[in-house]
């Protein structure tokens, strides 16, 4: 069922996402949670055709992460900070080299790039300090809805629970991603197990968000 457009709070300096987001530890995994939000047809086609990343990366990045950062570090300024940045993707829509239409709001893509950030908490945690719990990961994924829903765009596909994302991470894994002209093809680690091949004849990866190995432009991480 649709939840629609639900209104939220901002987050608080007593959330989870508040403690980690800044953390900076999570460049470690920065290459992994962009080659995986643009293995996303829909957000693979909007970065070639819409955005400057490939002229300037660096750059391109920081502009993306300061408004994002603030829809959870700007208190009672989040929602306006939430709205601007959901308005930035307004006209970024068209159709693909395959001829499939795009739109960067529409809920299952723009719901995807959140996802990605989700999990950057949970793989640093697991790699670079102490892993966090089950119950930490269950509040992380509630507090990760709240946060959301403050874009103002419907949270349909958003699961319920740190159980339900898991198994939504798996799934778009193993049935959406693709190689997409924003980023090479990334290197798979030999014991992951591979998709049926797609109707344009590539393979694309199929990570499980407990257990798999990534190598994306040369960065392993396991989830």
């Amino acid at each position: 069922m649709d939840r629609g457009r639900s209104a939220s709070e901002p987050l608080g300096p007593s959330s989870l996402a508040w403690r980690y987001f800044s953390d900076g530890r999570g460049m470690l995994v920065g290459l992994w949670a962009g080659s995986t939000q643009n293995m996303h047809p829909g957000l693979g086609a909007w970065v070639e055709e819409h955005s400057t990343f490939f002229d300037e990366r660096w750059e391109w990045l920081f502009r993306s992460l300061y408004p994002i950062a603030g829809v959870v570090y700007d208190g009672s300024d989040a929602s306006r900070t939430a709205r601007a940045v959901r308005d930035y993707h307004l006209g970024i829509k068209g159709t693909d080299r395959h001829g499939r239409p795009y739109h960067a709001l529409d809920p299952d893509t723009f719901f995807w790039a959140h996802a990605t950030f989700v999990m950057v908490p949970v793989l640093v945690c697991r790699h670079f300090g102490r892993a966090l719990t089950e119950e930490q990961k269950e509040r992380l994924s509630a507090e990760s809805l709240q946060w959301y829903r403050l874009y103002g765009v419907s949270d349909r596909p958003a699961p319920a629970d740190w159980r339900g994302f898991c198994a939504y991470f798996d799934r778009m894994c193993a049935e959406v991603l693709e190689s997409t002209s924003a980023l090479p093809p990334p290197r798979v680690s030999p014991s992951w197990p591979a998709a049926s091949p797609e109707p344009s004849g590539r393979r694309a990866p199929s990570p499980r968000c407990t257990s798999a190995r990534v190598e994306s432009r040369g960065l392993k991480v396991e989830g």
